[in-house]
């Protein structure tokens, strides 16, 4: 289990979660970071997301807020990511720290994502659009924590990856380029005849 670069969700049913984190899985099926991911699970239900291929920031911003509002119903959970800020990351300010993604019950966007950073007093508001990356708020909403994740608690119960919808067209052009092969094989004995 990953315990740098994860999200932490409380709440949801299992059934719920196992669908929203399919949902992610498809809609992102197009990256490599949606490839593999785990969800384990403890007694509290309580999970942790990991990532086999471990998304950029970015993405991995898109992936809270859509854990927060999946397209699936009866769904409520509270969800966290946790994250060391590399230079990479475009918020040199906090280079090094750890942060704390959520999504913020006073965002009435819908379409961003706050940050808590370790040792911080404000917020931020990571938005999604161009020119809106980071904007410091005059306060934080909560204190920066992060839950100490005992492995032996948490069980693997489903690794993830994307849907397969080509197998019907792979398995009938297999079909295909055996009837090929068939054809080339009656020509070529009934050349030599």
């Amino acid at each position: 289990m990953d315990k740098n670069k994860y999200i932490y969700i409380i709440g949801p049913e299992e059934k719920k979660l196992k669908e929203a984190v399919l949902s992610l899985v498809n809609l992102y099926s197009d990256t490599e970071f949606t490839k593999g991911i785990s969800i384990f699970k403890s007694d509290k239900n309580e999970f942790v997301i990991n990532f086999r291929n471990n998304p950029d920031f970015e993405r991995f911003k898109y992936f809270v807020n859509y854990l927060h509002y999946p397209e699936v119903q009866s769904y409520e959970a509270k969800v966290f990511g946790y994250w060391t800020i590399s230079d990479t990351d475009n918020i040199k300010q906090h280079l090094n720290k750890r942060a704390l993604l959520y999504v913020s019950e006073n965002d009435t966007e819908g379409d961003n994502v706050y940050a808590l950073f370790e040792g911080g007093d404000k917020s931020a508001k990571l938005g999604f659009a161009i020119g809106d990356d980071y904007q410091e708020l005059k306060e934080k909403e909560f204190e920066f924590g992060e839950p100490e994740i005992d492995e032996s608690i948490f069980q693997l119960i489903e690794r993830i990856d994307p849907t397969v919808t080509s197998k019907k067209e792979s398995s009938s052009g297999c079909a295909g380029m055996v009837a090929l092969i068939l054809v080339f094989f009656v020509l070529v004995l009934s050349l030599q005849v």
